[in-house]
């Protein structure tokens, strides 16, 4: 397969530059991936980018994924509504929505019933991540 890139949007530039500091290096714009399963190998790419950006982004791209990243506590209906509704002129073959825990924040005081977060993303053509805190979850996964 040849390469592809892979649009990861990011709900606010906070949180997009959060994912570019854990991926990337200061020179890089893309995180380069193989994906390798039981039915291919495939050279990705990662783009990341805020939402606020995704409108200039749209009409360039033709990528097969669509990743939106956002974290815990901060407002997400509103942003992937839009999303979905702009994404919907694209044949994304994926989209996912990626919830972080940014180590080290609390809690919100109300927090929504991840079966309620999967089923409206769902509705909205996204299929739903939530990714733990690794560090509180898992001590041991490192070593």
């Amino acid at each position: 397969m040849t390469d592809c890139a892979i649009l990861a949007v990011a709900s606010t530039t906070q949180t997009a530059q959060l994912v570019k500091d854990v991926v990337l290096d200061e020179q890089a714009y893309a995180v380069p991936w193989t994906i390798v399963n039981k039915y291919y190998t495939a050279e990705v790419k990662f783009l990341v980018h805020p939402l606020s950006s995704w409108a200039s982004l749209q009409d360039q791209l033709s990528t097969p994924a669509l990743l939106f990243i956002w974290n815990r506590g901060e407002p997400y209906r509103d942003q992937i509504h839009k999303l979905s509704q702009d994404a919907s002129q694209h044949e994304f073959e994926v989209a996912l929505a990626i919830r972080l825990h940014p180590t080290g924040s609390p809690l919100p005081a109300e927090t929504e019933d991840d079966q309620d977060v999967d089923a409206y993303l769902s509705s909205e053509g996204f299929e739903f991540i939530d990714v733990p805190d690794i560090q509180a979850s898992s001590p041991d996964l490192y070593g």
